[in-house]
């Protein structure tokens, strides 16, 4: 599930290299894109300077001395010299950062000298301290679309849209769209990224225990058989491939395949040494302009201690919304069935959940989550409990500190009921019906210095009570990731 959480995250990654490096048969397009882009960059330098004219009421009071250096910066700017007008506020950077007027005119000088990294983080200064600045977004939307980060570009002409812009400002920022659309309809020309990911963590539960649990308490032979939860750090490589197949009529087909290894360092963990392959095909198709289909087909292999342990096929349906600009709705539902190398445990199942996504702000994303799943076992002779239901729900904020640092935040709910009196073993010998009830509270960082690069680090922490008192549970998992993009 780690692979799959991670899939749209990846995609906006390939996207940027796809960006970067469009297929032979665009290129002539994409000359002509680029010609038009460097023109639109010379408008925007006079739309902006215009935006960023008046005095800002909150910027820093600067010595005479400090005002001759951002003037001698801009008259490098105006004689089209930006490689020595970024260099000259670059040596100033140490002292001067912090003030509006300076980070602006760096930030020009960045992206005139095309250097987006360094603009994007004078820019974002600016927006930090005045996030009515203009003119700073303005700039910041031509360094977006040269990092190809384009959602963020959209972002900010959202956030414009609300400043009353004038109207050579105004022109700059359609065309600004105009050349998104076009990068992503190049972009959208069958897309493909291959990543590996090298994981290191602790889990502080892997048997999923409780603290302690004495199985014949009150009993002569109290003692003799005592479970602890127990601890383990370990390390995790994963690997992902995916594909996409621009089909006629606004139609496509994905493929995928995704690998994952984890080795527990803990030598009486290594019998939950894991190895998952799993791979799907999907076919999506456009039903209006706001509506999108995907019906898809999934098979995955479980191996535990490098024995095969479980196997799953199954058939996923997917409708997409788009409610407006700052709303999506999505439905999903999958039946799979589930075979073990014990039969007994073999179950088939039914599943759906109802995603709604939120655009809150230009750096704010809110999507919540609900579902459920219904386990049926096909034995006679069937696992503890028998069959089960699930039901979930989840509020998940993905936050911008930056155009390369997001910080994830997720809270979840989930319960589950077995339809049958068992777990005698774990209930001192008496069957009952099992019911649990689990929170999950995560948070993670996640930073991607380069279209190549991205590094996380995510701490989780989950809750279990159970009407079986060994089920009574909690667990702490950290782990820091390095990803990077072929």
């Amino acid at each position: 599930m780690r692979l799959l959480n991670s899939l749209s995250f990846l995609v906006a990654m390939r996207q940027a290299k796809e960006g970067a490096k469009p297929k032979e048969k665009n290129m002539g397009h994409y000359r002509i894109s680029r010609r038009a882009f460097s023109a639109l960059l010379l408008s925007l330098f006079f739309a902006a300077t215009l935006t960023h004219a008046k005095p800002q009421a909150n910027a820093q009071t600067l010595s005479t001395e400090q005002q001759q250096i951002i003037q001698r910066g801009q008259q490098l700017l105006s004689q089209q010299q930006a490689t020595q007008a970024f260099a000259h506020f670059r040596e100033h950077e140490a002292t001067l950062a912090g003030s509006n007027q300076f980070d602006y005119w760096y930030g020009v000088a960045a992206v005139r000298a095309g250097e987006p990294f360094e603009a994007s983080v004078a820019l974002e200064r600016v927006i930090a301290n005045q996030p009515n600045h203009a003119g700073a977004r303005l700039e910041l939307v031509a360094v977006y679309i040269q990092l190809n980060q384009l959602n963020s570009a959209e972002q900010q002409l959202d956030v414009l849209d609300g400043l009353n812009p004038p109207t050579r400002a105004r022109s700059a920022m359609n065309r600004f769209r105009d050349v998104i659309a076009e990068r992503r309809s190049v972009n959208s020309h069958n897309m493909r990224f291959v990543t590996l990911s090298l994981d290191t963590g602790y889990d502080s539960n892997y048997l999923n225990y409780p603290d302690s649990f004495d199985l014949f308490a009150d009993t002569i032979l109290e003692g003799i058989a005592v479970l602890e939860a127990d601890d383990t750090s370990y390390n995790n490589v994963r690997g992902v491939y995916w594909q996409r197949f621009d089909l006629k009529h606004g139609s496509y087909f994905e493929a995928s395949l995704m690998g994952q290894m984890r080795v527990n360092h803990n030598s009486a963990a290594s019998m939950f040494d894991t190895t998952v392959i799993h791979g799907a095909g999907v076919f999506g198709t456009e039903l209006s302009d706001t509506r999108e289909l995907r019906v898809g087909v999934e098979h995955a292999q479980l191996w535990l201690d490098n024995d095969r342990y479980r196997y799953h096929t199954g058939l996923t349906l997917g409708l997409r919304e788009k409610l407006n600009g700052k709303n999506e709705l999505h439905v999903n539902g999958a039946y799979r069935t589930f075979q073990f190398n014990q039969s007994r445990n073999d179950y088939y199942s039914w599943s759906g959940d109802l995603e709604w996504r939120h655009a809150w702000s230009a750096q704010t994303r809110l999507r919540f989550k609900a579902g459920f799943e219904q386990e049926t076992v096909v034995e006679a002779t069937t696992r503890q409990g028998g069959d089960l239901d699930k039901l979930h729900v989840s509020a998940h904020i993905d936050y911008n500190l930056s155009a390369q640092t997001q910080i994830l935040a997720t809270l979840g709910y989930e319960a589950q009921e077995y339809s049958s009196a068992a777990f005698a073993v774990f209930n001192r010998g008496v069957a009952d019906i099992r019911d649990d009830d689990s929170l999950r509270a995560r948070l993670e960082w996640a930073y991607q210095p380069t279209q190549h690069w991205r590094f996380s680090l995510f701490g989780q922490y989950r809750e279990q009570t159970s009407s079986i008192d060994f089920f009574d549970l909690d667990q702490t998992l950290v782990q820091g990731s390095v990803t990077y993009v072929f």
